[in-house]
């Protein structure tokens, strides 16, 4: 799955570990940053476990190859695996199901490469090879012997991964598609190197407080804000003050578009947009309260909730910024999805240093009381290593113009 893995990060979940690493892949030759969860098995032993379900991903091509790849990694070969095309009714290759439509399926794995064969057949005597799809588990890559797909064909998958890479973009992959149809965002990779980790999970209690679901009367009832800080190092060959980039993450569902919110005047006398017509269903479990980023059509969750199917029903936004005449239903699985609104590349944004030279070491500690991180880290800059801190605050949240 990676060589080379280095610089650990823990990070203590309920009842697991997330270790966040430097590694390079199989398929990208290049320092990324992975994140894979650990329980605690017999013996004392970290176990690999699950990550939550991907649904539709639209796999990304290497380069000219008849070769395809996913964002993510270490496909659990005992949970759903399906490879799409667009405008091809069934699965091109399945292993959880053994015929659909006109067409049969069945599977092989080779324990000594980790290599799982998936082919469709057009008899129920499974002699007429239609398609084949040869995925490299580990590595989340797809190979079509039997007719690859066109040069403009979309392919996409429905996997399990252990293993998810932090430097791409995370949001659509959230959502859960009708069979046959991909969401509609494909995976975008970051470019350059990417390296050295830090950060940790934020706590704290979540000061939106009036956009929670259900409704709360005071801010003290205000549920964890449950948010992902994640620093590290790029190197692209840019200027010198290019060297430390963030991200924010959380654990929620990105919405197709946009929340309409009419205006109200609360309890409080505050003129604001009013979330209460916003319903979220637990499909899978019950789930806990709910933040709607009404602007950016998200629904954040809480850690208790990562992992559980929901259903959310929602007036959106047309693109003209008008209400739709009817409301929209859409099921998601709440994952981590990219936050960071303030932005350069994807979803990532350089942290803004003033005199930069060669800058390392760098290490995040969120503030307990007030909304910013503090950092420190190590430089040249004055002629002789001498340490640096600062503190940083994004923006989290674009601004709402009330009228």
């Amino acid at each position: 799955m990676v060589t080379n893995a280095f610089e650990p990060l823990a990070i203590p979940r309920q009842g697991a570990i997330d270790v966040i690493y430097t590694a390079s892949t199989k398929t990208r030759q290049t320092n990324e940053l992975i994140l894979t969860r650990f329980t605690l098995g017999g013996g004392g032993r970290l176990v690999p476990v699950n990550l939550p379900p991907v649904r539709g991903e639209v796999l990304q091509r290497i380069g000219t190859t008849n070769v395809w790849m996913s964002r993510d990694l270490s496909w659990s070969r005992g949970d759903r695996i399906r490879i799409w095309r667009v405008g091809d009714p069934q699965p091109l290759a399945a292993n959880d199901i053994q015929q659909a439509g006109n067409y049969w399926y069945d599977q092989r794995y080779d324990s000594n490469t980790g290599i799982l064969y998936l082919t469709r057949y057009t008899d129920s005597a499974r002699t007429q090879i239609d398609w084949q799809a040869v995925i490299d588990l580990s590595a989340g890559t797809v190979t079509f012997p039997y007719r690859a797909p066109a040069r403009t064909d979309v392919v996409f998958a429905d996997y399990t991964p252990r293993a998810m890479r932090l430097t791409a973009n995370h949001g659509w992959n959230s959502l859960v598609p009708n069979d046959g149809v991909p969401v509609p965002q494909p995976i975008a990779f970051y470019g350059g190197a990417n390296s050295a980790p830090t950060g940790g999970l934020e706590k704290s209690q979540n000061p939106r407080w009036k956009y929670i679901l259900p409704a709360l009367n005071n801010p003290t009832q205000s549920p964890p804000v449950d948010r992902l800080w994640l620093f590290y190092r790029k190197s692209t060959g840019s200027t010198p003050a290019e060297v430390f980039v963030v991200k924010t993450m959380r654990l929620g569902v990105q919405l197709p578009a946009p929340v309409f919110t009419p205006i109200i005047t609360d309890g409080q006398g505050e003129r604001r947009p009013d979330v209460s017509g916003v319903t979220v269903t637990g499909i899978s479990g019950n789930i806990g309260p709910v933040e709607v980023d009404f602007a950016r059509g998200r629904i954040y969750f809480t850690e208790a909730d990562e992992g559980k199917l929901v259903g959310i029903t929602y007036t959106a936004l047309d693109a003209q910024g008008n209400p739709e005449a009817s409301q929209r239903t859409v099921t998601g699985v709440v994952r981590w999805i990219d936050e960071t609104s303030e932005a350069t590349e994807g979803s990532q944004a350089m942290v803004p240093l003033v005199g930069a030279t060669s800058e390392s070491g760098l290490f995040a500690l969120k503030d307990e009381f007030e909304p910013k991180v503090w950092l420190f880290w190590s430089s040249t800059r004055t002629g002789t290593s001498d340490l640096f801190f600062q503190t940083f605050s994004p923006r989290l949240y674009p601004d709402v113009v009330v009228p």
